[in-house]
This record gives structure tokens, sequence and C-alpha cells, in this order.
């Protein structure tokens, strides 16, 4: 069986803890049955440290970025993080960073037509109204997720649950493999 389909036979709340250097995520992640976030505000190592000794599922480190919109996040977890949760990290990410770009395009798009704008908070035109191709086209985000497994004495590696999975189905169904392999050499083409 695949190590994440397996996780999901014995289901309980995952803890992941949340360090946020950005602030753009405080209260983003909303607490399900599958998954509890909390806040923590301690340094990386620390962080880390106090997950394992908790016996946490996961540590979501979002670091401060270079440029100026975060666009990336790493996952520390002593197993491998499951699939479901890498994409909801993903798709919170790039929603609130995504929301964050499309208030400040319509904001250009404003005072492009009106250089002595200034912002009152309660302005009448709504976003619908401003927003344009381009627009759309410059707050596409797409956001990096680096998944570390935490394994014995403090050793850190990068692990790929997609690519497990992958093989684990393969393992399991050698079958497939067979199937795809003389598909993909017969008649049908698999450019």
């Amino acid at each position: 069986m695949i190590p994440a389909e397996f996780e999901l036979l014995h289901e309980q709340t995952k803890k992941i803890d949340i360090l946020d250097e950005t602030g753009w995520f405080i209260n983003k992640f909303e607490n399900s049955d599958r998954f509890h976030f909390d806040y923590v505000y301690d340094d990386l190592e620390t962080a880390k440290t106090n997950m394992s000794v908790k016996k946490g599922y996961a540590l979501l480190y979002i670091p401060r970025p270079t440029a100026s919109v975060p666009s990336s996040a790493v996952i520390y977890s002593e197993k491998q993080a499951s699939i479901d949760l890498k994409g909801y990290i993903r798709n919170v990410m790039a929603k609130e960073v995504e929301s964050q770009k499309l208030g400040a395009e319509i904001l250009k798009e404003i005072r492009k037509v009106n250089p002595e704008y200034k912002s009152i908070g309660n302005d009448s035109l709504s976003k619908e109204a401003l927003i344009s191709e381009e627009i759309l086209k410059n707050i596409k985000t797409n956001i990096t997720l680096t998944a570390i497994q935490m394994g014995e004495e403090g050793k850190e590696e990068e692990s790929f649950t997609e690519v497990s999975m992958g093989v684990g189905m393969f393992a399991e169904h050698p079958d497939l493999f067979l199937y795809l392999s003389v598909w993909c050499t017969g008649d049908a083409r698999c450019d």
C-alpha cells in the first residue's frame, strides 16, 4: 500500500505548526477534521525541535522573502507530508498572495487614471470594474513548497511524496507497468 494512502486509513487530526516570518498568512489556514494549525513564534531551529518533542505532524516554515512577495515555503516532518496537506498549503498561500497582488494592481490602475487618488477605505469602484487581462496575468502565482523529512540524529532530507506514490503504485501493481510499457511501444504513441 502507498504510504500516503495508508495514512488515510488511520485518519486522525494532524497538528501542523506554522512559523510565518512574513505575517501574510496569519489566520489564513483553517482548521478541519484532518488538520489543526498552530502558529509559533520561535526561531526555525527551536520550532523544529519543539515540533519533534510535541510529536506534531509537521512544521510549515514560510521564510521572509528576498523579493517583496512570498512565493515559497518549506514543510518539515518526520514522515512524508501528505499530498492533500501540500496541496492545501499551496492553495491557501497562492490565494492570499494573489489577493494581495490584485489589490496592488487595482490601486496601480486607479492611479493611472487619477494620479492624485488617495484610498480612504470605502471606495465606490468595484474590483470587477478594474480587472483586466493584464492584471490577471500579473497576479498569477506559483507557490514552491519543499518537503523536508527529518530523520534520526537531526538528518534532513528532501522528500518527494508524489514520486513515492508513483513507485509504490507500480510496486503494488506490476501488471500496470507492463500494460503501460506495451501500450507505449505498441500502436499507441506516448509522445
